[in-house]
């Protein structure tokens, strides 16, 4: 018996087809991937737009509501008690005539509520007596008894997206407690829901030049201007003979035993839509403008976080997923630096440099976690002429 020869022919086309089937395997799947990436993609900047644009509205909502409130020089914003579980008659709501929401902007709108500061609503945790008498309050959320509300305003978009912003407003009661005076929104040039200790130098101008600690508060510096106020929930402490203000003529106030102040939670993320350029975890620089990939002059990526360094720097608002160090001198008097620093850790500041915000919230610095400011805080060198938020614990 005789074997036949295999044919190669057929065996080779048999071979082939396995090939293109694989390939064209290898290919499906790429194609899928790249559909799914697309969309992932698109949804990405779809959320980033309506964080935007819920951002935006909130904020509308903020101007309009602080506009009209401390214009207002007879209603008291906690009137009557509580009488269902809406709370629609008084706290937790405006008392004008526009209410409190929401109101339409296109695809977006915002509501504006008004709390007492000793409202459980405002905390994660419910606050403890003691907690509320520090706060020199009652423990009632409709009688306010220490001059300091919260106005919060909730904007809203497409796809769920929620943006809430919060801000302390201070009223001032004339001889009848019932009937109150035009509110002042308090904007201190620091606030810290803790205690707070200075050294080194410091000059902490304007019209809302204060400082204030929700724990002690320690001036230890050699050189320290506060044009306006210095006080503490718990113990003040400073040099000897110095006092905030120009005093004789115009002494501000200072020392410790005030009442606390509340201080709305903060989170880097909630202000993600300034950034112009995002510091990622991953050591890479995102150009939000161009969604690319870019190298920026100055910052560098090393122990899991960022760090910017030398005297030249560029402009923008840089969100950064870690903490961020800044060193070195930028700037000037005259012309200062418009950079702004977003973190969703710490944020540290050496050297003598003189910026400016950036960004049109004013916001300089935003952390979740601590704010470390060094050198030489003086208005001729290091300057921060815009807003410092950073988390409270």
């Amino acid at each position: 018996m005789s074997l036949l020869p295999l044919n190669p022919v057929r065996s080779e086309r048999g071979v082939a087809l396995i090939m293109v089937l694989l390939l064209l395997a290898m290919m499906s799947a790429l194609a899928a991937g790249m559909t799914v990436n697309g969309h992932s993609e698109i949804t990405m900047a779809s959320n980033e737009m309506y964080y935007a644009g819920a951002r935006a509205a909130a904020e509308a909502g903020m101007n309009r509501a602080v506009q009209l409130i401390v214009t207002d020089t007879t209603t008291n914003l906690l009137a009557g008690a509580d009488t269902d579980a809406a709370a629609t008659a008084d706290n937790g709501s405006l008392v004008y005539a526009w209410g409190e929401g929401p109101y339409t902007l296109g695809r977006y709108s915002y509501a504006a509520q008004i709390f007492d500061d000793d409202n459980d609503a405002l905390y994660d945790t419910a606050l403890t007596p003691a907690k509320r008498l520090v706060m020199l309050e009652n423990g009632n959320v409709n009688t306010d008894t220490n001059g300091l509300l919260v106005l919060r305003v909730t904007g809203t978009g497409p796809s769920g997206t929620t943006v809430r912003i919060g801000r302390v407003i201070q009223v001032n009661a004339q001889n009848n407690p019932a009937v109150w005076g035009a509110p002042a929104v308090i904007n201190p040039a620091i606030l810290v829901d803790g205690s707070l200790t200075v050294s080194g130098s410091i000059s902490v101008m304007g019209t809302q030049g204060s400082l204030h600690a929700n724990g002690d508060l320690a001036l230890n510096g050699s050189v320290m201007d506060v044009s306006k106020n210095a006080t503490a929930s718990g113990a003040f402490s400073a040099n000897a003979n110095w006092h905030t203000g120009n005093c004789p003529s115009d002494c501000g106030t200072q020392g410790g035993g005030f009442a606390e102040v509340n201080v709305p939670m903060v989170n880097a993320a909630d202000h993600e839509a300034y950034a112009t350029h995002k510091l990622r975890s991953d050591g890479t620089i995102l150009n939000v403008a161009t969604n690319t990939m870019v190298t920026v002059s100055g910052w560098s990526f090393s122990g899991g976080a960022w760090s910017l360094t030398g005297n030249n720097a560029p402009t923008g608002t840089f969100y950064a997923q870690t903490s961020v160090t800044v060193s070195g001198n930028r700037g000037s008097a005259g012309t200062p630096l418009a950079l702004s620093i977003i973190s969703e850790g710490s944020i540290t500041v050496t050297g003598n440099s003189t910026l400016r915000p950036h960004n049109a919230a004013a916001l300089q610095f935003v952390a979740n976690g601590d704010l470390v400011l060094g050198g030489n805080l003086d208005a001729d060198q290091s300057t921060v002429e815009g807003r410092s938020l950073v988390q409270s614990s």
